[in-house]
C-alpha cells in the first residue's frame, strides 16, 4: 500500500511551479509599468509647478492684493469686536454684582457608628 508520499511530492512541485510563474508575471508587470509610472510622475510634477506659478501670479495681482488687504482688515475688526464684547461682558457682570461661582463643598462624611460591646 502507498503511504501518500508520491502525492505530497507532486503537490509540492506543482505549488513551487505556480509560485515561480507568479513571480515571473509580477516582474514582467513591474517592468512594463515602470515607464508609465515614471511618465505620470513627470506629468504630475509639471502640473504642480504650473499650478504654483499661477497661484503666485494670482496672489501678486491687484485683485489678490486686495483680497489679502480685505482679509487683514476683517481680522483686525474681528479682534476689536471680541475685545469690545469682552469689555461689555465684564462691565455688565460688575454692574449686576455677579460673583464667580463658588465651588460646591464636598458633602460631610457620616461618622462611623461605634461598635457595640459584647455582653
Amino acid at each position: 500500500m502507498s503511504n501518500g508520499n508520491g502525492v505530497s511530492s507532486t503537490i509540492a512541485q506543482a505549488v513551487e511551479a505556480v509560485s515561480e510563474k507568479a513571480n515571473e508575471v509580477v516582474e514582467q508587470a513591474k517592468a512594463k509599468a515602470a515607464p508609465v509610472v515614471k511618465k505620470a510622475k513627470a506629468e504630475v510634477a509639471k502640473v504642480e509647478k504650473a499650478a504654483k506659478a499661477k497661484l503666485k501670479q494670482a496672489e501678486n495681482s491687484p485683485a489678490g492684493k486686495a483680497v489679502k488687504k480685505a482679509v487683514s482688515t476683517a481680522k483686525k475688526k474681528v479682534a476689536a469686536a471680541k475685545k469690545s464684547v469682552g469689555k461689555a461682558v465684564t462691565t455688565a457682570k460688575s454692574k449686576l454684582g455677579a460673583k464667580p461661582a463658588a465651588k460646591k463643598a464636598a458633602p460631610a462624611k457620616k461618622a462611623a457608628k461605634p461598635a457595640k460591646k459584647a455582653a
